[in-house]
């Protein structure tokens, strides 16, 4: 079963299956057949502070099976993909170690949904909003350059 699951981790990594087909290798009934989604508790877990259940909420609204960003309180950022959510931890499969990980929702300071391609000259991921607020700029630009050329002639 372990090299089974081993298996599953290596599917997601490298051909990124489908969520519903992970989700019920991982045992979580979804998708048509259950008319459910995956199963994530949304009710308050005992012992957690507020800002680990916003936490907890995110990664739920994330879900199983997505890619996520995990940004943790000492600075480190991991580039996953979700494995499971529980309680009081989530578990993914980092990208770039290719490796599964639990966290604990106190240890995680943010979490974002997807992870950006790597920078080629930096090899550090970089956050997918950014590609779109340069595209806006430099579409805006060319569109205000545009203008201007036309107005002058």
């Amino acid at each position: 079963m372990r090299k089974a699951r081993a298996l599953t981790l290596m599917m997601i990594l490298v051909v990124g299956v489908d969520q519903v087909l992970v989700a019920r290798i991982w045992g979580q009934e979804v998708g048509p057949a259950s008319g459910t989604q995956p199963s994530t508790s949304t009710s308050q877990a005992p012992g957690l502070d507020p800002a680990a259940q916003r936490i907890k909420q995110k990664v739920e609204a994330i879900g199983i099976a997505k890619r996520i960003t995990v940004i943790l309180k000492n600075g480190e950022e991991r580039y996953a993909t979700v494995a499971a959510i529980g309680p009081d931890t989530f578990r993914i499969i980092e990208v770039d170690l290719k490796q599964e990980l639990t966290f604990g929702y106190e240890e995680v300071k943010q979490v974002r949904k997807d992870y950006g391609r790597k920078n080629a000259i930096t090899s550090k991921r970089v956050n997918p909003l950014w590609g779109r607020v340069v595209g806006l700029v430099l579409v805006g630009t060319f569109v205000i350059v545009i203008g201007v050329a036309g107005v002058g002639s």
